[in-house]
């Protein structure tokens, strides 16, 4: 595929906006974080701390590929290897961490699917149903670990995060439930957007009840808790590895808060609007001179690691692709 075609550069103006967004905003909490403290601190690293996350990262990343391959299965009787299905759910990465919404990484990977015979209806279903059950998880288990440390309103972060999250999580069931609430907005771009992301939400929910095989089911299930519990536990690792022993159940908490809230932000890959707000909120249990140092390695496990490795192999394996798909995509 020639370099210079239209889809290309948009990717590459993308992922140019994105990490100088990542490096901008991790550049301002440096501005208002770094002292001599944060040179004495970096004696502290723990390399083996730091592994672990690398570790964790890993599996997390084969048993999310692995549950996305059994969702597919389940839903369509295709069994596709576990190397293609990675290749894809890594190249959607990538696409949305260049794009705004993170919304051309579920096109791409719908397009992937359907080379292998997937219909885009199924594709959509699967690819809604993964991220959902995830999503589902983390709503679920988060007021869990809230209320196991006990809500303290002089907790900076959470005074703020919980009425947002539950007001959120609230708007986006009564919407998925209905959606006709907002349809006389429907020629806004952004409400067009959430009718489309709640019909994918509806679609999803109703074909994970029409799935009759309870042992997939429960497969699915355990998988989904394997995948985001490992995901999870890379932040107490982080932290541990940059010299800072935190409660673990507190971060775990405080990252379920970022995602939950910061996951639809407009910039490419959430880049920026990320970086702030999760040093906002880690900023109760981190110490200000490692805020910086946190937060750019933070981001970079649970995002733009996926993306990188995303973003060599869209060019290795699927760059041939993208002229095809350009010109089905005449508006992406």
């Amino acid at each position: 595929m020639p370099e210079d075609s239209g889809l290309y550069k948009k990717l590459k103006r993308g992922i140019f906006v994105g990490i100088v967004l990542w490096v901008g905003a991790v550049l301002l909490i440096f501005l208002f974080t770094f002292s001599k403290e944060t040179l004495r601190s970096l004696k502290h690293i723990r390399i083996e701390y730091l592994s672990l996350t690398v570790f964790l990262y890993l599996v997390s990343l084969i048993v999310d590929s692995y549950k996305f391959k059994m969702i597919i299965y389940g839903m369509t009787g295709k069994n596709l290897s576990l190397t293609y299905v990675l290749e894809v759910f890594l190249a959607g990465f990538f696409f949305s961490a260049s794009t705004p919404f993170q919304g051309g990484g579920f096109a791409f990977q719908i397009y992937l699917l359907s080379r292998k015979g997937i219909s885009p209806g199924e594709s959509s279903a699967a690819i809604t149903l993964k991220g959902m059950t995830n999503f589902l998880f983390l709503v679920l288990l988060a007021p869990v670990l809230v209320y196991s440390l006990g809500i303290s309103w002089a907790y900076k972060p959470l005074k703020y995060v919980i009425p947002a999250v539950f007001i959120i999580t609230i708007l986006i069931f009564v919407f998925a439930r209905w959606p006709f609430l907002i349809k006389r907005w429907k020629n806004y771009r952004l409400v067009k957007w959430a009718l489309e992301e709640i019909n994918r939400f509806n679609e999803s929910f109703g074909t994970l009840m029409k799935l009759k095989n309870w042992r997939l089911l429960t497969l699915i299930i355990f998988l989904t808790v394997t995948s985001v519990s490992l995901h999870l536990l890379m932040v107490p690792s982080i932290f541990y590895g940059i010299g800072v022993k935190v409660p673990i159940i507190k971060a775990v908490t405080l990252h379920i808060l970022t995602q939950i809230l910061f996951i639809y932000s407009p910039t490419p890959g959430a880049s920026g609007v990320m970086e702030l707000g999760g040093a906002f909120v880690f900023s109760s249990i981190c110490p200000k001179p490692l805020l910086g140092i946190y937060t750019a390695i933070w981001r970079f496990f649970t995002y733009y690691l996926s993306a990188f490795i995303g973003g060599i192999l869209t060019v290795k394996s699927f760059k041939f692709l993208l002229s095809e798909y350009e010109e089905q995509h005449d508006n992406f």
